[in-house]
C-alpha cells in the first residue's frame, strides 16, 4: 500500500499528534508499505533530523490565504501524480484539509483525518464551521485516537462516515528497553518518592490543580518531591504559583527533556500526574499518549476524568482518576498511591502488561491497514459505478 500522510504537526516538534504520526508512520514503512509524510520545512539549525526517523519525509512550503488554496492544490495534484498513492491520510484536522479534500476528490483517491476530540469540541466561526462539517460527511474514513474522540466526530458526520479507532502507541524498541532495564517491581523501591508530570504547560493539562494537590500532601510527606517536565504558555502562572504555595525545593520545573533525559525522569518516578480536565472552549485531552510512556516504565498515572483519558488510564487497574479533577480529589489519589505501596505496584504492572497486549504499535497498525484497504476497496467501487 502506498500511503501519504499530511502532517502540519510532526517531528522534531514535541506533543502527542507528532508523536502518534510518527509511530504510525513508521511501523507501516517497518511493514513494508510505501510511507511519505509531508510536513512544513524544518528551522535551519534541526535540518537533517529527518534521516533518523527511518521514512521518506518531504519538506515543503505551502502558501496561506484564500488564493494560497488554490496554489496548495494544484502542488498537491503535481505531488500526488509524482507518488501515486493508494490513499491521503492527514494527522489533524489543521493539516489543510479543504485542500487535500478537494484533490482527493478530483482524482478520486480516497482520504481519511486522524482526530482526537478536543479539535472537534473547539468553538470555530460559523463559516469554518460549516466548512469543516461538509469535509466530515463527505471524506472517506475517520481515525480517531480514541473512542471519544470517534463520538465527538460522530456528531458532526450524523454517522455518516467510517471512523476506527487506532489508539497511540510507544516506540517498540523504547518499550522493550523499559522494561528490561527498570521491569514492573522496581516501582516500590524507588526513593525519594517523586511525582513527575510531562506535558505541554498549558490550562487543560490541570498542572495548577496538581501543584495545589501537592502543596496538601507533601506536609504529611516532607521526603517527596514534584519535578514538573515541558514548558508552553503556561509556565509563568505555574512557576508564580508554585512560589506562592512555598514549594521551594519541592517542587522542580525541568523545561524541555531530552529523549534520554525522559526515560531517566520516568524510571525514577513512582507516579505519573497529569489530571487533565476540559475548559469551559472546549479544549480537552483527547487521550493522553503521555500516560503510555509512564505505563513503559511499570509507573502508574493520575489523570483527570475527562475527554478520552479514561481510556488511557483504567481507573484502579492502570492508575487512579480524579473524578471531578479538582485538587483535592487529586491529593486524594496521591495518597492512596504514598500510602499503599502493594496499590502502586500494582498498578504499574497492569499498565505495563497492558501496554504489551492490547496498545502495542503492531496491533494497531494492523487495524490502521485494515481499516485503509475497506476505504481504497470502498472507493475502487464508486469510481467503477
Amino acid at each position: 500500500m502506498n500511503i501519504l500522510i499530511f502532517a502540519q504537526d510532526f517531528k522534531p516538534n514535541s506533543g502527542g499528534i507528532a508523536e502518534y504520526t510518527h509511530q504510525i508512520a513508521r511501523e507501516l514503512h517497518l511493514r513494508g508499505h510505501e510511507v511519505c509524510v509531508v510536513c512544513p520545512p524544518l528551522e535551519s539549525e534541526k535540518e537533517g533530523e529527518d534521516v533518523s526517523l527511518g521514512y521518506p519525509v518531504l519538506r515543503q512550503h505551502f502558501p496561506l490565504g484564500p488564493l494560497g488554496l488554490l496554489i496548495r492544490v494544484f502542488q498537491r495534484i503535481s505531488l500526488v501524480r509524482k507518488q501515486q498513492p493508494d490513499i491521503l491520510f492527514l494527522n489533524a484536522l489543521h493539516s489543510d484539509p479543504m485542500a487535500n479534500f478537494i484533490v482527493s476528490k478530483l482524482l478520486r483517491i480516497p482520504i481519511a483525518i486522524a482526530v482526537y476530540g478536543m479539535e472537534i469540541k473547539h468553538r470555530y466561526p460559523p463559516l469554518r464551521q460549516i466548512e469543516l462539517s461538509m469535509i466530515f460527511r463527505h471524506i472517506d474514513g475517520l481515525v480517531a485516537a480514541s473512542k471519544y474522540a470517534r463520538e465527538q466526530a460522530e456528531v458532526l458526520t450524523l454517522g455518516k462516515t467510517k471512523a476506527q479507532v487506532v489508539y497511540p502507541c510507544c516506540d517498540r524498541d523504547r518499550f522493550d528497553k523499559a522494561a528490561s532495564e527498570d521491569g514492573p517491581s522496581g516501582n516500590g523501591n524507588r526513593q525519594p518518592l517523586v511525582f513527575f508530570s510531562l506535558c505541554r504547560h498549558v490550562r487543560r493539562k490541570g498542572l495548577d490543580k496538581a501543584l495545589l494537590a501537592f502543596a496538601r500532601v507533601s506536609r504529611e510527606w516532607p521526603d517527596c518531591i514534584y519535578l514538573i517536565g515541558g514548558e508552553g504558555p503556561d509556565t509563568p502562572r505555574l512557576k508564580k504559583l508554585a512560589e506562592e504555595l512555598n514549594l521551594e525545593g519541592k517542587v522542580v520545573f525541568l523545561g524541555r527533556l531530552s529523549e534520554k533525559e525522559k526515560e531517566k525522569r520516568f524510571a525514577d518516578a513512582f507516579c505519573f500526574v497529569m489530571p487533565s480536565r476540559e475548559l469551559p472552549d472546549g479544549d480537552v485531552e483527547g487521550f493522553g499518549i503521555v500516560y503510555l510512556e509512564a505505563a513503559k516504565y511499570g509507573v502508574p498515572s493520575i489523570g483527570g476524568d475527562s475527554g478520552g483519558v479514561p481510556e488511557a488510564v483504567l481507573h484502579e487497574e492502570t492508575g487512579l482518576l480524579a473524578s471531578p479533577p479538582t485538587h483535592r480529589k487529586i491529593a486524594e489519589c496521591m495518597r492512596q498511591l504514598l500510602y499503599d505501596r502493594d496499590l502502586r505496584d500494582t498498578l504499574g504492572l497492569n499498565a505495563q502488561r497492558r501496554l504489551a497486549a492490547e496498545l502495542n504499535i503492531g496491533i494497531q497498525a494492523e487495524r490502521l491497514v485494515a481499516f485503509f484497504e475497506e476505504l481504497i476497496a470502498l472507493k475502487g467501487k464508486k469510481s467503477a459505478s
